[in-house]
């Protein structure tokens, strides 16, 4: 039986009339009363039972709240370490690894949690390409924009056995994303650049574009990542990738690549781009001695306008003659 308004009087503190502040109206009290009004179904049992947290499994907390991202991690790595799981299983773990690195402190903690030794031991090891690209996909994703996870990267040793992949894997999807993690690596990274110089980076980038005629989409990959070099704000940069490129057969290579009968639109929109912006860039960043190889401004002009045009025999045409006037 719900309570008599009367029988909530003396719980409403009593105010006297020389109280400053106003006094309690009848719709007040009626308000009041309404909202402590309760009945006996709505009371809860005086023996009711309490769940002791003690006795909640922690696997409902995590269902619950989710686990920690450090945990999720580790999970991962454990996984693609197993034998005993399915290769399904390893990429499923590997994808989810990928997504949480996206978040920089995640890709910070790969070296507390001593994961860079394990996902480097497993890029080494595997015969399974699936396994090899996505590892690689998660060193890039890691190192991109992140000065912290780049050092790192270095202190590990993961760049020899990236750099070693690069010349000598021949799976197109595995080359893509080793391709995309140094990418990753080297841009606004100047001191990681001169590590990359050492173990002559620049070397297995040219001679893979060289040795990779039959597959159009790695060598477009690679003058891609050549030109983001020479478009980078860092001028140490710039100028460490035009100095080398100068003592290279890369300009004539490109030009050979256009030639070739087999046309790949992807290719020779990236050969384009990385023309044009070689002839306009190099000699800005170089010493006038190094703009003898590029005779005058003349041939600047052309390869721009050529970039604009939609005639591809006319630019191969027109390719091969700058090419013999070099």
């Amino acid at each position: 039986m719900p309570p008599k308004i009367s029988d909530n009087l003396s719980s409403i503190p009593y105010q006297r009339k020389s109280s400053k502040g106003p006094g309690i109206t009848t719709s007040e009290l009626l308000q009041w009363s309404i909202l402590n009004r309760t009945t006996e179904k709505e009371d809860a049992p005086k023996d009711s039972n309490h769940v002791d947290p003690e006795k909640i499994d922690p696997k409902w907390l995590d269902v619950i709240l989710g686990k920690d991202d450090s945990v999720r991690m580790r999970e991962c790595c454990e996984i693609i370490q197993d034998s005993s799981k399915s290769l399904d299983e390893k990429i499923n773990a590997l994808d989810e690894l990928e997504m949480l690195v996206e978040q920089i402190d995640n890709a910070n903690n790969l070296r507390p949690l001593k994961l860079w030794p394990v996902l480097l031991d497993v890029f080494t090891s595997t015969t399974e390409p699936e396994i090899k690209m996505y590892i690689a996909w998660i060193f890039g994703t890691s190192v991109q924009n992140n000065e912290t996870a780049q050092k790192d990267f270095i202190d590990n040793g993961v760049l020899q056995p990236v750099l070693n992949s690069l010349v000598n894997d021949k799976d197109t999807s595995v080359l893509k994303k080793v391709i995309y993690c140094l990418s990753g690596f080297l841009k606004h990274n100047s001191s990681g650049l001169k590590t990359f110089e050492t173990l002559n980076g620049y070397e297995k980038l040219i001679n893979t574009f060289e040795n990779k005629k039959e597959d159009p989409i790695i060598q477009s990959r690679i003058l891609w990542l050549l030109r983001s070099l020479l478009l980078e704000e860092n001028e140490e940069i710039k100028v460490s990738v035009g100095e080398y490129l100068l003592k290279t057969s890369i300009f004539e290579n490109v030009i050979e690549v256009l030639s070739t009968a087999d046309f790949n639109a992807e290719l020779f929109e990236k050969s384009i781009q990385f023309l044009e912006t070689y002839i306009t860039r190099v000699p800005k960043i170089k010493t006038t001695d190094s703009y003898s190889k590029i005779k005058n401004q003349e041939m600047q002009l052309r390869i721009i306008d050529l970039s604009n045009k939609n005639d591809s025999k006319y630019i191969i045409k027109e390719l091969k003659q700058l090419k013999q006037s070099i």
